[in-house]
């Protein structure tokens, strides 16, 4: 069934002869009683507007405020975007950034804010964040390392001054190897795709675990791993075939995974798209949205000169 869109109430002002905005709520009728306006909606009764001191309220619902605003100074520039500030009375905005939305590929970025503005001279800023789509700069490759020890025993590599543990656990909820290291996680390349272990080795068990979606390690005894899926199925696994396994796995090229919030992507392109909202029943203001940038170093945008 294809979906249906959610209906939006538009406003018309006759003071400036425009559609001016637009609201969530959508009342079935509306009335006019003098200076007083008047709507109803099924099962929810009347409603006198402009006389509920709880704002953004309609029959008794709760409604966020947002508006959507695209930075597109020098259009034909490549713009690295580095922080946002509002000229606003509130912080509790949230916020999610887009560029390169026409594409279908590694040039499309997101990001997004869902903490609370710092207050700064009584203007709300935050840096932009790094970019959570497409990003590649929060990944750094890992060096090779060999397994070796006894699977029920912790197995540890000391690979240059990482740190590089490879752990099997037998504490229930929790996978089978922890690969991680402080501050990332460890992934592995296979077939053009950054994949943790848990997820590579579903894709390729051949123990009948290929159609779930996440693997919890209840105990090991007598060399079989018992195994509870997402599908509460249990499975009993040779150890052998975890190890095997996890061989599989640091085979192919490595690559630690930092917080892409912190190291991924700058957001950047010819335009940034800012999508704000806000839940609040308080007075609102909002003068102005002032957006932070500066030119890609790369930038080939089109000068008096060109």
């Amino acid at each position: 069934m294809a979906n249906i869109p959610r209906s939006t109430t538009f406003a018309f002002s006759e003071k400036v002869e425009a559609w001016t905005t637009r609201y969530s709520f959508t009342p079935t009728c509306y009335i006019n009683s003098g200076d007083v306006m008047l709507s109803s909606l099924d099962q929810k009764g009347v409603w006198i507007h402009d006389e509920n001191e709880s704002r953004n309220n309609f029959y008794g619902d709760p409604y966020p405020s947002s508006v959507t605003v695209v930075s597109n100074s020098d259009p034909s520039a490549v713009k690295m975007y580095k922080a946002i500030s509002l000229e606003t009375n509130r912080k509790d905005w949230e916020a999610v950034f887009s560029t390169n939305e026409e594409y279908n590929d590694n040039n499309r970025q997101k990001s997004n804010i869902t903490t609370g503005f710092e207050d700064k001279e009584g203007f709300k800023y935050r840096e932009i964040p790094r970019s959570s789509l497409n990003s590649s700069s929060h990944l750094v490759p890992f060096p090779s390392v060999s397994l070796s020890g006894s699977t029920q025993e912790e197995i540890q590599s000391g690979v240059d001054d990482l740190n590089f543990i490879i752990e099997f656990t037998l504490d229930v909820d929790r996978p089978p190897f922890d690969l991680s290291i402080p501050g990332g996680e460890i992934l592995a390349l296979h077939q053009g795709q950054l994949k943790n272990f848990t997820t590579l080795f579903l894709e390729t068990a051949t123990s009948g675990l290929a159609n779930v979606s996440s693997i919890f390690l209840r105990n090991c005894d007598e060399g079989f791993v018992t195994i509870t899926t997402n599908t509460w199925v249990v499975n009993f696994l040779p150890v052998g075939q975890y190890v095997e396994a996890l061989e599989n796995f640091i085979s192919y090229p490595l690559f630690v995974a930092s917080s892409v919030s912190e190291n991924g992507d700058q957001m950047r392109g010819p335009y940034l798209k800012t999508d704000l909202l806000i839940n609040t029943n308080e007075p609102l203001e909002l003068h102005a949205i002032n957006i932070d940038y500066e030119f890609s170093k790369l930038d080939k945008r089109l000068t008096q000169n060109s």
